[in-house]
């Protein structure tokens, strides 16, 4: 087999399935957009006006105080005991250093791409690796990527036979010269990868083994480990703590972090719908080395399926969940006085008060306020009093059409990603004033994208494509998604980064930045929109928010479904059946892979209608 076929081969089986960044940028610039200093609304204090990003080489979470959410809550009081110097960070898909945007695709692997002149975009260096890639980190000019599905051939002394086998990985790649990118240390994670986090010189990851994955445990379980990067070129693995799983099911876990604990938990059946609830796991990350102690199992009511329903906030852990399992029954609220990571005490709980039993969609919590909605037709957003924790109340309600997806406060003000109803999957944002938590009420809602949208990220991670930039005033929200014709089938595929203008009490529809390929990310870079999917990175001037224009782009990947050798060139046969695209590419031999073609001829024209 020649190598141009090798590479077609690889390049189709690397095709796998779909892993923060959102900004509250500082100040009001006289645009409408949110002032950043604490909000108070009556004896209401707020903490979602504090900026979670500063503008400047590199992306990250953290800001000056060690706060890594602009609300307070998940990953937040970060200095809450003290220690204000361990920055907690996020890991995302995409990082900027300077002037070069370091991208993950799913299709390409870790490319590093010049943006310093938005008019021309260029890939300057590619690592390649055989894994799927979930996020990275960018420090001191290393990349640190964690892949999943990382496949290895590995010799079993069993069996006596090589087998394919599968496992996370976090690699350690020095780019401080994008053009000649070096792998410097890999670490294996077994199992899948969950989430990770950055605390002063220590990575965190959280893995979940199933009991079957390559060098895994006989049982379910969840390993969180720690490795110290202070010294980029030497990382070394510090701890681990495993805790096995409980109950008849289980899966990935979310995490809610700050720069002293860590809480673990994650969806868990006993097959009882009536008594099945959950653990969250305590881990003690004081040590600034990467020590880890085990801290206190906590048992709660209900089922935790992602991370904003877990907080600590001035010393109390709050904690909202769906009890039971198959029979919908009523969300619980629960207090936890937090002594230590040892020491996690019961406070109050409030079992919520609904129309009708419902399945508890999305949680925010911001100071002492807690925000859940429901999933029906009409749900209600219930706005819960946290103020004094051993006796929470629910204190108002709204119903409001379709449902919530993801709530971002900023402070008296909540703004919202979801669907708009459950007969259609159409897109809606939200905005909706809470300055009355007596009495929230819906200020305005603008639907956008096809009737079968889809987010981009799972709830873990939806709040690094929703991204509001308070200096701008304007939301961004990457989507993609079919349209149907008459007879209900699918008939266009759509993907790009919807534009909305918001001010405190409006917002305004304006254009889709088309983006084919998923569209995942999109940003500010020296005030040009920079927008990413896994197959290519492009830059927009939308100083004309009806009217954006493109400036330059390079494609990460394509389809290509079949090559063909022709003396020093070699054929490539490309297409994409979502945007129905199709065309021949003429490659060098010696570089098959390449990012751009020797030449191009548009075949589009000869594929047929669709029906």
């Amino acid at each position: 087999m020649t190598a141009h076929h090798r590479f077609s081969i690889s390049f189709l089986l690397l095709t796998a399935l779909a892993g923060l960044f959102w900004s509250c940028d500082d100040g009001s610039n006289g645009n409408g957009s949110l002032d950043t200093d604490p909000l108070v609304a009556g004896d209401n204090e707020f903490l979602s006006a504090n900026p979670n990003y500063n503008p400047g080489d590199v992306y990250t979470d953290s800001d000056s105080d060690g706060d890594s959410d602009s609300d307070g809550d998940s990953d937040s009081d970060a200095d809450s005991d003290g220690d204000a110097e361990r920055e907690i960070e996020e890991a995302d898909i995409v990082q900027i250093v300077d002037e070069t945007l370091f991208a993950l695709s799913e299709y390409r692997g870790l490319v590093a791409i010049d943006i310093s002149n938005p008019a021309s975009l260029r890939v300057i260096g590619r690592y390649q690796t055989q894994g799927v890639p979930f996020e990275m980190y960018v420090r001191d000019g290393f990349v640190l990527p964690i892949f999943s599905s990382f496949w290895q051939y590995r010799f079993n002394e069993e069996t006596f036979e090589y087998d394919d086998n599968t496992t996370s990985l976090l690699l350690a790649v020095d780019a401080r010269d994008p053009a000649a990118m070096e792998e410097v240390g890999r670490f294996e994670l077994p199992g899948v990868i969950s989430d990770s986090r950055v605390v002063g010189d220590v990575l965190y990851a959280v893995t979940f083994e199933d009991g079957y994955c390559w060098n895994c445990n006989e049982m379910p379980r969840t390993v969180v480990s720690s490795l110290n990067i202070s010294a980029l070129t030497n990382v070394q693995v510090v701890d681990q703590l495993a805790f096995d799983a409980t109950g008849y099911w289980g899966g990935r876990r979310s995490i809610e972090v700050n720069n002293q604990r860590m809480y673990v938990s994650g969806e868990n059946y006993t097959g009882d719908s009536e008594t099945s609830h959950s653990t969250i796991q305590v881990v003690d990350i004081s040590d600034p080395g990467g020590d880890l102690v085990e801290g206190a199992t906590i048992d709660v009511a209900g089922q935790i399926t992602n991370r904003w329903q877990m907080n600590e906030y001035n010393g109390i852990l709050r904690v909202i969940s769906q009890p039971g399992w198959g029979n919908v029954t009523t969300p619980r609220v629960e207090t936890f006085e937090v002594q230590s990571a040892e020491s996690v005490v019961p406070l109050g709980s409030l079992s919520m008060t609904l129309p009708e039993p419902e399945s508890l969609m999305s949680v925010r919590f911001d100071a002492d306020r807690g925000y859940a909605v429901t999933f029906e037709n009409t749900d209600p957003l219930f706005v819960i009093d946290l103020s004094d924790p051993a006796n929470p109340a629910q204190v108002g309600e709204l119903e409001i059409p379709g449902w919530l997806y993801h709530m971002e406060p900023r402070g008296d003000r909540l703004y919202a990603i979801g669907y708009d109803d459950q007969s259609s999957t159409s897109m809606a944002v939200s905005l909706f004033d809470v300055s009355d938590p007596a009495n929230p009420t819906q200020l305005e809602r603008v639907n956008f994208g096809p009737e079968w949208g889809h987010m981009p990220e799972d709830q873990d991670r939806i709040h690094k494509a929703f991204r509001i930039f308070d200096e701008e005033g304007l939301i961004v929200m990457p989507f993609s998604g079919w349209s149907s014709n008459a007879a209900g089938y699918r008939k266009g595929y759509h993907s790009g980064i919807q534009l909305i203008d918001f001010t405190a009490d409006d917002l305004t529809l304006r254009a889709v930045v088309p983006h084919k390929g998923e569209a995942r990310r999109a940003f500010f870079h020296d005030g040009n929109l920079i927008a990413m999917s896994d197959e290519r990175v492009e830059a927009y001037n939308i100083a004309d928010r009806d009217d954006p224009r493109l400036l330059s782009g390079v494609k990460l990947a394509r389809w290509v479904y079949r090559t063909v050798p022709a003396g020093d060139y070699v054929a490539e046969l490309v297409g994409d059946w979502w945007t129905r695209e199709a065309r021949l590419e003429i490659h060098s031999i010696d570089d098959p892979d390449s990012f751009e073609p020797v030449g191009i001829l548009d075949l589009s024209s000869l594929r047929p209608e669709e029906a």
